[in-house]
């Protein structure tokens, strides 16, 4: 018999904290800029340098890979083999 796993939600992720989020058509880096009981509003860098906000439920499902949070994306892909470069100087 198997044990029930807790879900972890996006409503888990404090004020300011960071995770991947899947772009169209990269892996991008996300932040938490405002929390609200309806929805959470994500902050995301773009490789021009410019940030857009996104509004997602509380209760999107996140998954981990190791210590680094992502939301969850239908089908499932590396996030390391497509995630976006934004400075190469580093």
């Amino acid at each position: 018999m198997e044990t029930p796993s807790t879900q972890i939600t996006l409503s888990t992720i404090p004020l300011g904290g960071r995770l991947l989020y899947r772009s169209k058509t990269t892996w991008r880096v996300a932040v938490v800029c405002r929390v609200a009981e309806d929805k959470i509003t994500l902050s995301i860098s773009t490789t021009a340098g410019r940030n857009y906000r996104l509004h997602r439920a509380p209760d999107a499902a996140l998954s981990f890979d190791g210590r680094i949070p992502y939301l969850q994306f239908d089908p499932a892909e590396n996030w390391r083999d497509n995630f976006s470069v934004y400075d190469l100087r580093w």
